[in-house]
């Protein structure tokens, strides 16, 4: 009996799995390999409103304060809580002024600013939160931590005054060598009566005269020769 050989069959070939790529994979891929989306820059004013979340009670705020009675300026320490009441009457106590009726116009520089930037006016609580403001905002474009002080500006005249009333210096100086008026401190916004105490009697004369006519001898009925003025009560003009 013949033996039955088994018949070698061919040998198959394997079959490549196809891989099956969905939408997942591809916007997967898409986003590893594309560049992250450039971030948007924040606006001054967004930065400023994150700022305002922190407590400003611990925010360090510097004023540079002039002094009339002592040599250099007077750095003095606050907050950005500090209200613009307390912070005038240190700035006045600073400068010397405290006792005199009369009072200095104020105004302020950040101390980054150049010197041809413009000083900005500093006479009221709103002028005081604006500067706040500018301070804030200067500061969060500056590396973190950084305390930009406020230098507060008076005029020399008043300066020197203030030294001159004070008995600690003589009379302000101005351009030329020849000695400025010293302001009137002991009335509060009486600029017409400015006086050079080195002015001798007959100019100081002359000069009140001035005054007076101006303020009086501009009536009227009563003509240029002659003083008056009107009265409250009976509204009539009445000889001086």
């Amino acid at each position: 009996m013949a033996l039955r050989t088994k018949k070698a069959h061919p040998k198959r070939k394997p079959q490549l799995r196809k891989r099956v790529i969905s939408d997942a994979t591809l916007s997967d891929d898409s986003d590893a390999n594309s560049e992250p989306p450039a971030k948007k820059k924040k606006h001054a004013k967004e930065v400023l409103m994150e700022t305002e979340k922190v407590d400003l009670t611990k925010r360090k705020l510097l004023l540079n304060i002039p002094r009339a009675l002592e040599l250099g300026n007077q750095c003095v320490e606050f907050t950005h809580a500090t209200p613009f009441s307390v912070a005038l009457a240190v700035i006045h106590s600073t400068i010397g002024c405290t006792d005199f009726n009369r009072k200095p116009d104020l105004s302020y520089k950040l101390g980054n600013d150049t010197k041809a930037a413009p000083a900005m006016s500093l006479t009221s609580g709103i002028n005081w939160k604006g500067s706040l403001d500018d301070v804030r905002q200067a500061e969060n474009a500056k590396k973190a931590g950084t305390v930009i002080p406020v230098m507060i500006h008076v005029t020399d005249q008043y300066l020197a005054s203030v030294a001159a009333k004070s008995g600690k210096n003589k009379a302000p100086t101005a351009k030329k060598g020849k000695k400025a008026p010293i302001l009137d401190l002991d009335h509060a916004g009486t600029d017409d009566d400015d006086f050079d105490e080195d002015l001798g009697g007959m100019e100081k004369e002359t000069k009140f005269m001035e005054q007076l006519d101006n303020m009086y001898g501009h009536c009227q009925a009563c003509g240029p020769t002659k003083f008056c003025k009107i009265t409250v009560a009976s509204g009539k003009s009445e000889i001086l």
